[in-house]
């Protein structure tokens, strides 16, 4: 009896007899994929980089030979440090016409890396929520939002100054009496308006000095 060589390479499904391809037809009929374009990403696979500087207020040096791409390549730079490491997240923009402005723009090669996260931004941060913090909010390295200050109580009202009622003379004493409360109670006016200022201070809306 002589077998045909196909029924050597033949299947039966559902009463359907099915050729199984022989290695060489299954490599010769196989395609390969569309290779992902990563080109329109944000950040092009293997181009996010981390490098190490020995101060993020002012990584130019270590930044400088570092290019990005066109579309934005992403770069964190980390400060090692012995409790917490710090980093700022940069973007790549290689046709940033503003220059240099460490450490939020910084210089790199043939482009600019742009804050954009971390411990510095370049743009402006708008938030939905409520912003909360541990510590304080400084401008420019000052304070000037801290913690809730201590309840202060309003100064009462100023009495009316009492003489002799009814007569054309003023009673010395009756007038030296009446003179001594206004003046204690302007003094209490002057502690509460002190007490504000020195609230204002401790809070940072006011310069101590």
């Amino acid at each position: 009896m002589t077998l045909d060589s196909r029924s050597l390479r033949t299947i039966q499904v559902n009463g359907q007899v099915m050729e199984v391809l022989s290695n060489a037809e299954y490599a010769a009929n196989m395609t390969t994929p569309p290779e992902f374009d990563y080109g329109n990403e944000p950040a092009k696979l293997g181009e996010l980089r981390s490098v190490s500087v020995a101060s993020l207020a002012n990584p130019a040096t270590e930044l400088a030979a570092y290019a990005g791409d066109s579309v934005g390549a992403l770069l964190v730079a980390y400060k090692t440090d012995a409790a917490t490491n710090e980093f700022t997240i940069y973007s790549w923009d290689s046709a940033d016409s503003g220059g240099a402005d460490v450490p939020y723009v910084v210089a790199g090669s043939a482009g600019y890396w742009v804050a954009c996260g971390g411990r510095y931004s370049k743009s402006a941060v708008t938030v939905k929520g409520n912003v909360g913090t541990a510590g304080v909010f400084e401008v420019d390295g000052v304070q000037v939002v801290s913690a809730q200050q201590v309840y202060i109580a309003p100064a009462a009202a100023v009495s009316a100054i009492s003489t002799s009622a009814g007569t054309d003379t003023i009673d010395k004493a009756a007038f030296d009496t009446a003179l001594g409360t206004l003046v204690t109670e302007i003094n209490a006016v002057k502690d509460v308006l002190n007490a504000l200022l020195l609230s204002d201070e401790a809070h940072g809306l006011r310069a101590n000095s």
